[in-house]
């Protein structure tokens, strides 16, 4: 029973000593001594604003797509057929947008 015991007992010790933050050889081999440049170029941040705004508009667009529908069905097949309802549907109105 004692061999259980201190088999749990370093098991539960090398657990915490690979998981644990700031702790533990898988730590210390990832520390890096050179300065991380976390600076954002100006295309960069244009590049992630232009993407947020698409994605929004295009969330926005789903959303009035789909209050022209029925209720988000809860059945699992239903529910990937209403999917697929609004992406054609969302696709259909994409392809009529100018340019």
């Amino acid at each position: 029973m004692i061999e259980v015991l201190m088999v749990f007992v370093m098991v539960a010790f090398v657990a915490i000593c690979v998981f644990w933050p700031q702790s533990g050889s898988a730590s210390l081999l990832a520390k890096n001594d050179q300065p991380v440049d976390r600076t954002v170029s100006i295309s960069e941040a244009d590049l992630s604003a232009d993407s947020m705004f698409e994605n929004q508009y295009l969330t926005h667009l789903q959303q009035e797509i789909e209050v022209t529908l029925f209720p988000r069905p809860t059945d699992s097949v239903l529910k990937r057929h209403y999917d697929n309802l609004v992406a054609t549907k969302l696709k259909e109105h994409l392809s009529q947008m100018p340019m």
